[in-house]
């Protein structure tokens, strides 16, 4: 892994923690190695945990995987890091940029 991924990688798990910590919001984050991905799934709060209402994947292997260049990937790590950052200062979840988690209860009475 390059330095500069590896920042970005730093950075970003910083800030899931960072939220995690100072928001009522419940985060957990997943790298899997394999296909060089890393999931972030934010959860309505602590107490409140198996509730999921956002989530995002960042892949972060530019040519093997998808092709891309690596000045590509990491504009596009820049960008969720940014979206991450953006929780953190404001508590809202920009679902416009995140993937938004409905959950629909159907009752059969």
């Amino acid at each position: 892994m390059d330095k500069k991924k590896q920042k970005l990688m730093f950075e970003i798990i910083a800030l899931g923690i960072l939220i995690n910590e100072n928001t009522d919001y419940c985060v957990f984050m997943n790298f899997s190695g394999h296909v060089d991905s890393f999931d972030i799934d934010i959860r309505e709060s602590k107490k409140e945990y198996h509730k999921e209402i956002a989530m995002t994947s960042i892949k972060t292997k530019y040519l093997d995987y998808y092709h891309e260049d690596e000045n590509d990937v990491l504009a596009y790590m820049k960008a969720k890091r940014d979206v991450i950052k953006e929780i953190l200062d404001t508590h809202n979840i920009p679902t416009d940029v995140m993937e938004e988690i409905i959950e629909t209860t159907v009752s059969y009475e």
